[in-house]
């Protein structure tokens, strides 16, 4: 397989998470991280994911252990993925945030910009930082210690 592309169960290797979370997490159970690269078609085949698709799930992951709730996670990466067409890995840090006063019952939106230490909004109610080129990092790492079968 190609450097920059993963299967399911090595992409939940190199994130360092279970391979079931990341199953559930690619096939719509809360949300779904589509493959880029080939989307399986039919019995025996496996999607196949690119690096972006990669990050994407190392942030996702990132953030379910920050305690955001799955359904929440799937909403940051529409927001990702709409913000950063190109993929993340190209900033240092972002900066993800809600607002305070978003009516109740609506569905809450999450806003992001990229190498800023605070939110773009004082009425930011709830916000978190995230390293990139950290996470970058450490995933290049991971990818080396599973490819070479290590991990």
């Amino acid at each position: 397989m190609s450097t920059n592309a993963f299967d399911l169960s090595e992409m939940a290797r190199i994130v360092g998470m279970s391979a079931t979370k990341a199953k559930n997490w690619t096939s719509g159970r809360p949300f779904k991280l589509a493959a880029s690269i080939m989307q399986a078609s039919g019995r025996g085949k496996s999607n196949i994911y690119s690096l972006n698709d990669l990050y994407l799930m190392a942030v996702a992951e990132e953030f379910s252990r920050a305690g955001l709730a799955a359904k929440a996670i799937g909403r940051l990466l529409e927001a990702l993925q709409k913000g950063f067409p190109n993929g993340i890995a190209e900033v240092s840090k972002l900066t993800v945030w809600r607002e305070q006063h978003e009516s109740q019952g609506q569905r809450l939106k999450f806003h992001v910009l990229s190498d800023r230490d605070r939110p773009g909004s004082k009425s930011a109610q709830v916000w978190h930082q995230l390293d990139v080129k950290g996470l970058v990092k450490r995933l290049e790492k991971a990818i080396e210690l599973v490819r070479e079968g290590k991990v």
